[in-house]
C-alpha cells in the first residue's frame, strides 16, 4: 500500500482514493439506472409484476454464481478482474442506450442486461473486498469500510434524482450515464499501483473444496453465521421496500422526478448515518447496535403505510436507513480483519450469497403482491416480516455476545495507521 507522508487519513492512501473516486462515479451511474428499470418497464408495460421480474433477473445472480465466483477471485488478479468487469458492464448498460435510440428495446432485453450486470458485479466485488485488505492497514479497515457505505449512499443521494431527472429528458439517458460511469471505474483500477495479485499456493485444489473452506470458515464463527443470516432478512426488507415505494409513488401520481427525489431522501438518511458512524461504533457495543438497529428499521418500515406522499416516504425510510452504516462497519470491518487474505474473496462470497440470496424471490413475490394487494397492504407485509426478524435476532445467542477476540467488536477502530503504511508499493 502506499500514501502520503505524515498523514493517517484514508484519503492519504493513493489507491484508496483511486478505488473510492472511481466506485463513487460507478454507483451514481448504478442508482441513476437502477431507478430508470421499473420507470422504463411500467412505462413499456404498465405492469408492476414485470418490474418485479426484472429485479428478480438483477438479484438472481446471487444464488447461481456468488459462491464460485468467490473462489475465483482468490485464484485470480483482482486488479484485472475489476478491469475486466468494469468494461463488460459498460458494453452491458450501453446496449441498452443503443436499443432504445434505434426504437429496437424489448422487455427481454432488460431481463438479460440486468442478470448480466449483476452478475458481473458479482465478480467485482469481492476482488475489491480482497484488495481492501492490502490497500489500507488493518487499523483503518472499520473506517474504510464505513467510508465506502458514505459513497454507496452518497450515489443513493446524487443517483435516483438525477436517473429521474434523465429518464425525463430521454429514456436513453440514465444508461448512457451508467455505462460512462463504468469506464471512469476502469481508468481507476487500472491506475492502482498496490500488488492485487492472489497468494501463491502450491498446488490448487479443486473449486468445490475452495468454495467450501469459505463456508466452513463463517461457519465455525457464530457471530459471522448471524449476521450474515440476520442481513439476509434486512436485505429482503430494503430491497422489497424500495420496489414497494417506488410502484406506491408512481401509482398515485408521482413524475419520475419526484421518484427521483424520494429516493434521494432515502439515501440522505445513509449519508448522516455515515457521518455518524465512528461515534456510534466508538460508543454502542456491537450487540446492542446489530440487535437494536433491526427493531429500529422495523418501526420506521411501519410508518411507511401511514402516507403515498413520495417525500414523506422518502424521509421516513432515510430516517430508516440511518443505522446501517454503523451495523455494516461493525459486522463487515469485523469479518475483513479476521479473515485470511487467500480467503477473502471466498468469505466476502458466502456472506453475501447468505446476506442477498433470498433477495431476487423478494423482489418477485413483492411485485405480484403489488399488483395484487396494493401497495399500501404489501407495505403492511414487510413491517411485520421485519418486525419477525427483529424477534429472532434478539432470541439469538450469537448476536448477544461478540466473539472473545472482539469484546466490543469494530467498535475500537479506525486508530493510527500502523508502520507498514509507509512501504513502497510496486506494480505486479
Amino acid at each position: 500500500m502506499s500514501m502520503r507522508r505524515g498523514t493517517t487519513s484514508l484519503f492519504g492512501y493513493r489507491d484508496y482514493t483511486l478505488l473510492w473516486i472511481g466506485q463513487t462515479f460507478s454507483l451514481i451511474g448504478s442508482s441513476s439506472s437502477w431507478v430508470a428499470y421499473p420507470l422504463l418497464v411500467l412505462a413499456l408495460t404498465g405492469s408492476a409484476a414485470k418490474a418485479g421480474i426484472v429485479s428478480f433477473a438483477s438479484w438472481l445472480p446471487y444464488v447461481v454464481f456468488q459462491l464460485p465466483a468467490g473462489a475465483l477471485v482468490d485464484r485470480w488478479h483482482r486488479k484485472w478482474t475489476m478491469a475486466a468487469c468494469d468494461a463488460l458492464r459498460a458494453a452491458a448498460l450501453a446496449s441498452v442506450a443503443v436499443a432504445l435510440a434505434l426504437g429496437q428495446l424489448v422487455y427481454w432485453q432488460l431481463v438479460i442486461v440486468a442478470f448480466v450486470e449483476r452478475t458481473l458485479t458479482i465478480l467485482f466485488a469481492p476482488a475489491e473486498t480482497a484488495a481492501l485488505s492490502r490497500i489500507v492497514p488493518p487499523a483503518q479497515i472499520s473506517a474504510a469500510v464505513a467510508r465506502n457505505d458514505a459513497r454507496e449512499n452518497t450515489a443513493g443521494v446524487v443517483g435516483p434524482p438525477l436517473g429521474g431527472l434523465l429518464f425525463g429528458v430521454a429514456r436513453l439517458a440514465p444508461f448512457a450515464v451508467d455505462a460512462a460511469s463504468y469506464l471512469v471505474s476502469l481508468v481507476t483500477v487500472l491506475a492502482l499501483r498496490t500488488p492485487l495479485a492472489p497468494e501463491p499456493v502450491e498446488k490448487r485444489t479443486r473449486l468445490r473444496q475452495e468454495v467450501g473452506e469459505g463456508v466452513a470458515f463463517i461457519w465455525r464463527i457464530p457471530f459471522l453465521r448471524a449476521t450474515a443470516l440476520q442481513s439476509m432478512g434486512t436485505n429482503v426488507t430494503w430491497s422489497a421496500a424500495a420496489l414497494a415505494l417506488i410502484v406506491v409513488a408512481r401509482k398515485h401520481g408521482a413524475s419520475g422526478g419526484e421518484v427521483g427525489a424520494m429516493l434521494a431522501l432515502f439515501g440522505l438518511g445513509g449519508v448522516a448515518g455515515s457521518a455518524a458512524s465512528g461515534p456510534l461504533l466508538r460508543t454502542i457495543k456491537t450487540p446492542v447496535l446489530v440487535i437494536g438497529s433491526v427493531w429500529y428499521w422495523g418501526v420506521l418500515v411501519s410508518l411507511l403505510v401511514l402516507t403515498t406522499n413520495p417525500f414523506l416516504l422518502g424521509t421516513i425510510a432515510g430516517a430508516a436507513l440511518f443505522l446501517a452504516p454503523a451495523w455494516n462497519g461493525a459486522v463487515v470491518g469485523f469479518r475483513i480483519r479476521v479473515t485470511p487474505d487467500r480467503l477473502q474473496g471466498r468469505v466476502h462470497a458466502v456472506e453475501a450469497l447468505l446476506s442477498f440470496g433470498a433477495r431476487p424471490f423478494a423482489m418477485l413475490a413483492t411485485g405480484f403482491l403489488l399488483d395484487g394487494l396494493g401497495g399500501r397492504s404489501t407495505l403492511g407485509i414487510i413491517a411485520a416480516y421485519t418486525i419477525g426478524i427483529a424477534l429472532l435476532s434478539t432470541a439469538s445467542p450469537a448476536l448477544r455476545q461478540m466473539p472473545p477476540q472482539e469484546g466490543t467488536g469494530a467498535a475500537r477502530a479506525p486508530i493510527a495507521a500502523t508502520a507498514t503504511a509507509d512501504r513502497p508499493s510496486a506494480e505486479r
